[in-house]
């Protein structure tokens, strides 16, 4: 999407792809009531109790650390209808010495709004929400609260959302 949105977090490797899911969306600021994939190499990765297509694996029975190394790149689809598609690229292995949560050390952008349209429905609410004379103005800014900018994002709120799900002071 323009203007590009990204995350720089770090997640325990003893996590679950499951695991993995929440803090993503955690990290994006999504609630995670939509359906979400993950592709890594040739395997395909869904909730168990999906109705998938194909042959899948559980994200719940997967650790991250058993199935990637620095230098892999994860897909990861989130609302189907929406079309969110994420590239994940996993760039080190770093020791934890007894890290039990996530930390988000770095972004950019304010992550769209769930429900949106993917990153068609998201242009054209940028669209709309800059141009007062735009016919959904008022219903689009309505629905977001009242005010969206963009731009924003601030890591350290996200870490510090990571430490409280974690019950621990950030």
């Amino acid at each position: 999407v323009s203007p590009p949105v990204w995350r720089c977090v770090l997640i325990p490797g003893d996590y679950t792809l499951s695991q993995v899911q929440e803090t993503l969306l955690t990290a994006m600021g999504w609630e995670g009531c939509h359906l979400y994939s993950f592709r890594i190499g040739d395997a395909t990765y869904v909730e168990d109790s999906y109705d998938w297509p194909d042959a899948s694996v559980d994200t719940a029975a997967v650790r991250l650390c058993d199935v990637v190394v620095p230098g892999d790149e994860i897909e990861f689809r989130y609302d189907f209808g929406d079309g969110w598609e994420h590239r994940i690229i996993v760039t080190d292995r770093l020791h934890t010495a007894g890290r039990i949560r996530p930390a988000c050390l770095a972004g950019r952008g304010a992550c769209p709004p769930e429900d949106v349209g993917g990153p068609w429905g998201y242009a054209e609410f940028l669209k709309a929400i800059a141009d007062p004379r735009h016919a959904r103005h008022a219903e689009l800014l309505q629905w977001c609260g009242g005010r969206f900018d963009s731009e924003a994002f601030e890591a350290a709120e996200v870490d510090q959302l990571f430490a409280s799900l974690h019950g621990i002071s950030a």
